[in-house]
């Protein structure tokens, strides 16, 4: 008799209100449906506990996986971050622009014009938002192209290394 326990708690009810049909009295026979029923129910309650407790189990070293495994990722970043930087070192001290060997091109590119702030407080008020004062590093940069000079700023271009 392999009930859900839906079902189970159907029977288990239907025997309880013939219990209370015959003055609370029990047949021989919902006595031996009691019985079955309650071992069935027992032991689908218990295996839906183990199964619970596994779920559970399952969760927690899926939470401990993705913990490891980020801090892996972050430690794979960082030791790449720390390699390209070492060959772009490499190629600017050497004055290289790149290389190529075999399947890897390296190419020292120059990254966008930017605006470097060398000290704010002389910048005019012009340049900063309004509440809070928020410095406007693109209408800086574009003063500058534009062959205004700005005091407190410059502007600096850098270089990064593209690696394909």
């Amino acid at each position: 008799m392999a009930l859900t326990l839906y079902e189970i708690g159907n029977e288990l009810e239907a025997v309880l209100a013939r219990a209370d049909d015959n003055g609370g009295e029990l047949s021989t026979e919902d006595k031996a449906i009691l019985d079955a029923l309650e071992m069935e129910e027992g032991e689908k309650l218990e295996r839906c506990g183990h199964a619970y407790l596994n779920l559970v189990a399952e969760a927690k070293s899926f939470k401990e996986e993705v913990a490891r495994l980020a801090a892996r990722k972050a430690t794979l970043e960082k030791k790449a971050e720390g390699l390209r930087q070492y060959v772009s070192d490499y190629l600017n001290r050497n004055e290289m622009d790149g290389m190529e060997h075999g399947t890897i091109r390296l190419k020292v590119c120059k990254t966008p014009p930017s605006v470097a702030v060398l000290d704010d407080k002389l910048i005019p008020k012009e340049y900063f938002e309004p509440q809070p004062d928020k410095l406007m590093k693109s209408l800086i940069q574009q003063d500058i192209k534009a062959g205004k000079e700005v005091p407190g700023a410059v502007m600096q271009q850098g270089t990064y290394l593209k690696i394909s």
